[in-house]
């Protein structure tokens, strides 16, 4: 590998604000990202919001974001036709904050159909905060989980650059559906140490490579850990992660919520109560990753 690389800074953190008693997730989550990145902070407001910008205004003062960082803007139609009018403009990432859940939807549902609606609207990457769970900030760390073959992974790429610009490690669980030599696999991989000129194991190296061809080896230096599990993706993914604290999950989705997908969605928000982060490929960022590959070859 060369020295290319494509990663791009959080400029800006969207939040949507859609049902206001689930709001203090998202607004905790988000005044935190804008304090440690230095990010902009904008909040789509449904024109129904009881008590106005004024709270928003005073509440987000008391998590530390001062009034010229913020700009809240109030919407008069629905979340997907609000979102379009106010594309992002700027060269660097932005995320978009909202909760699991819009208001009046069953309570005891964990992502429903206007949400689904809304994530399927947009290409930017879309960060879950499960409805009715504390959030746990400071992350501990970020976790990248992949399944199947090794190929180019846009989520990966968006935990590298989160967790080098929120100085957070990054863990990567890979499950694989059946493999002769997984035991021996696993063997090669291992959990790294704290010295940040240790050598990524040689398998593990490629590996990340392939799936994010344009991260420098500085850049790779935020990962910590690499899991390898073979079974059910769902299922081995919750297992994995079930022994310690999980701070962001950022997860790959292709743009539509088939059967299977939405339920791992809904497993790791309700098992696991953990933000997730979907960030969507496209062909354009497949073809983009792909000449980012050649260029650091």
């Amino acid at each position: 590998m060369g020295g290319f690389s494509r990663m791009n800074p959080m400029e800006s953190v969207l939040v949507l604000v859609r049902c206001p008693e689930d709001l203090e997730g998202p607004l905790e989550t988000a005044a935190w990202l804008v304090r440690a990145t230095g990010a902009r902070l904008e909040l789509l407001v449904d024109r129904g919001l009881h008590g106005g910008t004024e709270s928003l205004e005073k509440r987000l003062k008391e998590l530390g974001v001062p009034r010229f960082a913020m700009q809240i803007q109030v919407c008069d139609r629905s979340s997907e036709e609000c979102l379009a009018r106010h594309p992002h403009a700027g060269a660097g990432m932005r995320i978009m904050v909202t909760g699991s859940l819009e208001c009046g939807s069953d309570s005891g549902a964990v992502l429903d159909p206007a949400t689904v609606a809304l994530i399927e609207s947009t290409h930017e990457p879309v960060l879950l905060i499960p409805f009715g769970r504390k959030v746990v900030l400071p992350w501990p760390q970020i976790v990248a989980p992949m399944s199947g073959e090794v190929r180019i992974n846009p989520a990966l790429a968006r935990a590298i650059e989160l967790g080098n610009q929120l100085r957070l490690p990054v863990d990567i669980v890979h499950v694989i559906d059946s493999s002769p030599s997984a035991e021996q696999q696993a063997a090669g991989m291992g959990r790294f140490g704290d010295d940040p000129q240790h050598q990524l194991p040689k398998m593990v190296e490629e590996f990340v490579s392939r799936a994010c061809p344009y991260c420098t080896p500085g850049e790779r230096h935020v990962i910590r850990e690499f899991r390898l599990s073979q079974g059910d993706p769902t299922t081995e993914l919750l297992r994995a992660l079930s022994g310690f604290p999980v701070g962001l999950v950022a997860v790959e989705w292709k743009g539509s919520f088939m059967r299977g997908h939405a339920e791992t969605l809904k497993a790791l928000l309700s098992e696991l109560g953990a933000p997730v982060l979907l960030v969507r490929q496209s062909g354009e960022d497949e073809a983009a990753l792909r000449a980012g590959h050649r260029l650091a070859g």
